[in-house]
């Protein structure tokens, strides 16, 4: 369990070190995928530890609950070992998870198109107020040509 702990450590820092939103290796998109696969991969490994050791200890309950000859107190399987499954079931997605996001993090990386906003004049909207940068509607409709009280 400890070693689970340790994993899910790594793997956190593994996988906040590798999302696109970090500052880290942020021109390299196939090392922050690769980073990324990692952190999922120990995240993997910290949900198969403790699914190892709640699986043995069921195990050793179940034995001694069942064996008539066996002296000590005989204990049931719990609540708590039936959320440390799922606990472990879901780091184990959600490590898979992560390690899935490598694919689409270098194929989202191939394919970015260079686009430029296009560029006010800073000059003049920015001695004219901040109302010059509003389009104007120059227009022949109707609706456009009605002042502020010719509104019934």
């Amino acid at each position: 369990m400890i070693t689970s702990l340790l994993l899910g450590f790594f793997g956190c820092l593994c996988g906040m070190l590798g999302m696109q939103c970090t500052k880290v290796a942020e021109g390299n998109s196939v090392l922050k995928g690769k980073i990324a696969t990692a952190g999922g991969a120990l995240f993997i490994l910290g949900g198969i530890c403790p699914g190892i050791a709640l699986s043995w200890y069921a195990f050793n309950i179940t034995k001694e609950f069942f064996d008539p000859l066996y002296p000590g107190t005989k204990y049931e399987i719990g609540p708590a070992l039936y959320l440390g499954w799922s606990g472990a079931l879901l780091d184990v997605v959600g490590g898979a998870l992560l390690c899935c996001s490598y694919k689409t993090q270098v194929s989202s990386a191939k394919n970015k198109y260079s686009y430029r906003a296009p560029g006010l004049n800073t000059v003049s909207s920015a001695k004219a107020g901040p109302q010059a940068a509003l389009p104007r509607y120059d227009s022949n409709n109707s609706i456009c040509k009605y002042g502020k009280n010719a509104y019934v």
